[in-house]
Protein backbone atom coordinates (compact mmCIF):
# COMPACT_ATOMS: atom_id res chain seq x y z
CA UNK A 1 0.00 0.00 0.00
CA UNK A 2 2.95 2.59 0.88
CA UNK A 3 5.11 1.98 -2.11
CA UNK A 4 1.74 2.22 -3.83
CA UNK A 5 0.88 5.66 -2.50
CA UNK A 6 4.33 6.86 -2.62
CA UNK A 7 6.26 5.47 -5.61
CA UNK A 8 3.67 5.92 -8.43
CA UNK A 9 4.38 8.97 -9.92
CA UNK A 10 3.34 10.38 -13.55
CA UNK A 11 4.68 13.02 -15.28
CA UNK A 12 3.10 16.73 -14.85
CA UNK A 13 2.80 19.75 -17.42
CA UNK A 14 2.00 21.87 -14.69
CA UNK A 15 5.08 21.53 -12.37
CA UNK A 16 7.48 20.34 -15.68
CA UNK A 17 8.38 17.59 -13.32
CA UNK A 18 6.93 13.83 -12.04
CA UNK A 19 4.59 13.79 -9.38
CA UNK A 20 2.62 11.25 -7.09
CA UNK A 21 -0.23 10.17 -8.86
CA UNK A 22 -2.36 9.36 -5.54
CA UNK A 23 -3.74 12.33 -4.16
CA UNK A 24 -6.38 10.68 -1.76
CA UNK A 25 -5.11 7.10 -0.24
CA UNK A 26 -7.74 5.12 2.18
CA UNK A 27 -6.32 2.19 4.73
CA UNK A 28 -9.14 0.54 6.30
CA UNK A 29 -8.15 -2.41 8.84
CA UNK A 30 -9.73 -3.46 11.85
CA UNK A 31 -8.31 -2.43 15.63
CA UNK A 32 -5.03 -3.17 16.79
CA UNK A 33 -3.61 -3.69 13.50
CA UNK A 34 -0.94 -0.62 14.41
CA UNK A 35 -2.79 2.07 11.90
CA UNK A 36 -2.37 4.80 13.92
CA UNK A 37 1.88 4.47 14.37
CA UNK A 38 1.70 3.79 10.45
CA UNK A 39 -0.45 7.30 10.04
CA UNK A 40 2.28 9.16 12.32
CA UNK A 41 5.32 7.47 10.41
CA UNK A 42 3.48 9.30 6.74
CA UNK A 43 3.15 12.70 8.60
CA UNK A 44 6.58 12.46 9.28
CA UNK A 45 7.64 11.31 6.09
CA UNK A 46 5.46 14.00 4.43
CA UNK A 47 7.10 16.77 6.92
CA UNK A 48 10.83 15.59 6.60
CA UNK A 49 11.32 13.64 3.32
CA UNK A 50 9.27 15.68 0.77
CA UNK A 51 11.40 18.28 0.06
CA UNK A 52 8.67 20.44 0.19
CA UNK A 53 9.65 24.26 1.15
CA UNK A 54 6.92 25.60 3.77
CA UNK A 55 5.24 22.31 4.11
CA UNK A 56 2.23 21.94 6.72
CA UNK A 57 1.25 18.61 7.60
CA UNK A 58 -1.92 17.81 10.16
CA UNK A 59 -2.91 14.64 12.34
CA UNK A 60 -6.87 15.14 11.80
CA UNK A 61 -9.75 13.46 13.70
CA UNK A 62 -13.29 14.05 14.43
CA UNK A 63 -11.76 15.92 17.92
CA UNK A 64 -9.17 16.97 19.34
CA UNK A 65 -8.82 13.58 21.59
CA UNK A 66 -8.55 11.31 18.66
CA UNK A 67 -5.78 13.89 16.85
CA UNK A 68 -3.57 13.79 19.60
CA UNK A 69 -3.47 9.88 19.60
CA UNK A 70 -1.30 9.71 16.46
CA UNK A 71 0.44 13.19 16.98
CA UNK A 72 1.89 11.57 20.34
CA UNK A 73 3.06 8.82 18.36
CA UNK A 74 5.24 11.06 15.55
CA UNK A 75 6.50 13.06 18.95
CA UNK A 76 7.77 9.75 20.32
CA UNK A 77 9.25 8.79 17.02
CA UNK A 78 10.76 12.63 16.41
CA UNK A 79 12.82 11.88 20.59
CA UNK A 80 13.87 8.11 20.15
CA UNK A 81 15.19 8.82 16.69
CA UNK A 82 18.73 10.90 16.50
CA UNK A 83 18.30 11.81 12.63
CA UNK A 84 14.55 13.08 13.58
CA UNK A 85 15.39 14.82 16.63
CA UNK A 86 18.60 16.56 14.98
CA UNK A 87 16.25 18.71 12.74
CA UNK A 88 12.78 18.51 14.68
CA UNK A 89 11.95 20.99 17.52
CA UNK A 90 8.88 19.71 19.12
CA UNK A 91 7.01 23.04 20.97
CA UNK A 92 5.88 21.54 24.43
CA UNK A 93 2.62 24.06 24.66
CA UNK A 94 1.09 23.16 21.42
CA UNK A 95 2.90 20.10 20.50
CA UNK A 96 3.87 21.47 16.95
CA UNK A 97 6.69 19.60 15.42
CA UNK A 98 8.81 22.02 13.70
CA UNK A 99 11.41 21.29 11.01
CA UNK A 100 13.90 23.34 10.41
CA UNK A 101 15.85 22.59 7.09
CA UNK A 102 12.64 23.88 4.65
CA UNK A 103 10.40 25.37 8.01
CA UNK A 104 7.76 23.12 7.53
CA UNK A 105 5.82 22.06 10.73
CA UNK A 106 3.00 18.91 11.71
CA UNK A 107 0.11 19.96 13.64
CA UNK A 108 -3.09 18.65 14.90
CA UNK A 109 -6.45 19.57 13.36
CA UNK A 110 -9.93 18.34 14.32
CA UNK A 111 -13.44 18.98 14.14
CA UNK A 112 -13.95 20.88 17.39
CA UNK A 113 -11.56 23.36 16.13
CA UNK A 114 -11.68 24.11 12.71
CA UNK A 115 -13.70 27.24 12.56
CA UNK A 116 -11.92 29.71 10.47
CA UNK A 117 -9.56 26.78 9.24
CA UNK A 118 -10.91 26.91 5.62
CA UNK A 119 -7.79 29.24 4.73
CA UNK A 120 -4.97 26.40 5.84
CA UNK A 121 -3.30 24.92 2.62
CA UNK A 122 -1.86 21.73 4.23
CA UNK A 123 0.17 19.60 1.76
CA UNK A 124 -0.22 16.35 4.20
CA UNK A 125 -3.57 15.25 6.21
CA UNK A 126 -3.10 12.26 7.90
CA UNK A 127 -7.15 11.13 9.33
CA UNK A 128 -7.32 9.28 11.50
CA UNK A 129 -10.52 7.11 12.27
CA UNK A 130 -12.01 8.19 8.75
CA UNK A 131 -15.36 6.61 9.80
CA UNK A 132 -16.48 9.46 12.44
CA UNK A 133 -15.61 12.22 10.52
CA UNK A 134 -18.46 14.03 9.53
CA UNK A 135 -19.31 16.26 6.58
CA UNK A 136 -18.26 19.61 7.53
CA UNK A 137 -14.72 18.62 8.61
CA UNK A 138 -14.73 16.53 5.05
CA UNK A 139 -15.34 19.50 2.75
CA UNK A 140 -12.61 21.49 4.79
CA UNK A 141 -10.06 18.49 3.89
CA UNK A 142 -11.01 18.38 0.20
CA UNK A 143 -9.68 21.77 -0.60
CA UNK A 144 -6.74 21.96 1.39
CA UNK A 145 -4.16 21.10 -0.55
CA UNK A 146 -5.26 22.61 -4.02
CA UNK A 147 -2.24 24.41 -4.52
CA UNK A 148 0.39 21.70 -3.54
CA UNK A 149 2.06 20.07 -6.41
CA UNK A 150 1.97 16.34 -4.46
CA UNK A 151 -0.80 16.37 -1.50
CA UNK A 152 -2.01 13.80 0.10
CA UNK A 153 -4.85 13.08 2.26
CA UNK A 154 -3.99 9.77 3.84
CA UNK A 155 -7.01 8.28 5.84
CA UNK A 156 -6.86 5.36 8.30
CA UNK A 157 -9.42 3.73 10.00
CA UNK A 158 -11.65 0.50 11.26
CA UNK A 159 -15.14 0.40 9.88
CA UNK A 160 -18.12 1.59 11.86
CA UNK A 161 -21.00 3.64 11.81
CA UNK A 162 -22.89 3.33 8.43
CA UNK A 163 -24.34 6.77 8.39
CA UNK A 164 -21.30 8.67 7.97
CA UNK A 165 -18.86 10.26 5.77
CA UNK A 166 -16.43 7.39 6.24
CA UNK A 167 -18.93 5.13 5.09
CA UNK A 168 -19.64 7.10 1.74
CA UNK A 169 -16.29 7.42 1.14
CA UNK A 170 -15.24 3.50 2.05
CA UNK A 171 -18.27 2.95 -1.11
CA UNK A 172 -16.52 5.31 -3.47
CA UNK A 173 -13.24 3.61 -2.56
CA UNK A 174 -14.54 -0.06 -3.67
CA UNK A 175 -16.07 1.02 -6.99
CA UNK A 176 -12.98 3.26 -7.91
CA UNK A 177 -11.00 -0.48 -7.03
CA UNK A 178 -14.11 -2.55 -9.16
CA UNK A 179 -13.50 -0.11 -12.15
CA UNK A 180 -17.35 1.04 -11.61
CA UNK A 181 -15.84 4.68 -11.24
CA UNK A 182 -12.77 6.34 -12.96
CA UNK A 183 -10.72 7.71 -10.54
CA UNK A 184 -6.76 8.11 -10.79
CA UNK A 185 -5.63 9.89 -8.08
CA UNK A 186 -7.64 7.59 -5.53
CA UNK A 187 -6.17 4.50 -3.78
CA UNK A 188 -8.24 2.38 -1.68
CA UNK A 189 -7.80 -0.41 0.64
CA UNK A 190 -9.45 -2.84 3.12
CA UNK A 191 -8.98 -5.69 5.14
CA UNK A 192 -11.88 -7.07 5.74
CA UNK A 193 -14.22 -10.00 6.02
CA UNK A 194 -14.13 -11.77 2.57
CA UNK A 195 -17.82 -12.02 0.91
CA UNK A 196 -18.03 -15.69 1.47
CA UNK A 197 -17.55 -15.60 4.74
CA UNK A 198 -20.60 -16.85 6.92
CA UNK A 199 -20.77 -16.40 11.32
CA UNK A 200 -19.06 -20.04 11.16
CA UNK A 201 -16.18 -18.70 9.10
CA UNK A 202 -15.93 -15.63 10.89
CA UNK A 203 -14.78 -17.99 14.18
CA UNK A 204 -11.72 -19.33 12.18
CA UNK A 205 -8.43 -18.34 11.69
CA UNK A 206 -8.44 -18.22 8.35
CA UNK A 207 -10.44 -15.41 8.06
CA UNK A 208 -9.04 -13.77 11.35
CA UNK A 209 -5.33 -13.79 9.38
CA UNK A 210 -6.73 -12.37 5.89
CA UNK A 211 -8.79 -9.39 8.05
CA UNK A 212 -5.57 -8.52 9.89
CA UNK A 213 -2.70 -7.95 7.97
CA UNK A 214 -0.60 -7.46 11.47
CA UNK A 215 -1.47 -11.43 12.42
CA UNK A 216 1.63 -12.58 14.06
CA UNK A 217 2.89 -9.37 14.60
CA UNK A 218 0.50 -6.87 16.72
CA UNK A 219 -2.05 -9.32 16.39
CA UNK A 220 -1.94 -12.54 18.37
CA UNK A 221 -4.21 -15.69 17.90
CA UNK A 222 -4.21 -16.70 21.50
CA UNK A 223 -5.92 -13.02 22.01
CA UNK A 224 -8.03 -12.52 19.02
CA UNK A 225 -9.40 -16.25 19.78
CA UNK A 226 -10.19 -15.53 23.82
CA UNK A 227 -11.91 -11.99 21.86
CA UNK A 228 -13.90 -14.25 19.80
CA UNK A 229 -14.82 -16.56 22.37
CA UNK A 230 -16.40 -13.49 24.46
CA UNK A 231 -18.14 -12.30 22.13
CA UNK A 232 -20.39 -15.17 21.92
CA UNK A 233 -22.28 -14.10 24.79
CA UNK A 234 -24.52 -12.13 23.14
CA UNK A 235 -25.71 -10.57 19.25
CA UNK A 236 -24.46 -7.03 20.45
CA UNK A 237 -21.07 -8.66 21.29
CA UNK A 238 -20.82 -10.41 18.16
CA UNK A 239 -21.51 -7.57 16.12
CA UNK A 240 -19.19 -5.58 17.92
CA UNK A 241 -16.32 -7.95 17.48
CA UNK A 242 -17.00 -8.59 13.98
CA UNK A 243 -16.73 -4.91 13.59
CA UNK A 244 -13.77 -3.86 16.06
CA UNK A 245 -11.97 -6.58 14.92
CA UNK A 246 -12.77 -7.76 11.23
CA UNK A 247 -13.87 -4.91 9.96
CA UNK A 248 -17.25 -4.70 9.63
CA UNK A 249 -19.75 -2.24 9.08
Amino acid sequence: FLSRAFGWVKCSKEWDREVRRFRKCSLWVPKKNGKSPLAAGVGLYMLTADGENGQKVFSVAKDGKQAKIVHTHAQEMVRRSPALSANCKINKSTGRIFYEPTTSFYDILSGDNITGQEGLNGGGLIVDEKHVIDGRLAKVLEYMGASRSEPIEFGVSTYGNTTGYGKVDSDYGKAVERGDVVDEAYLHKAYEIPDWANDEDCKTTKVWKICNPSWGVTIKESEIKASCERAQRSQTDWLHFQMYRLNKW
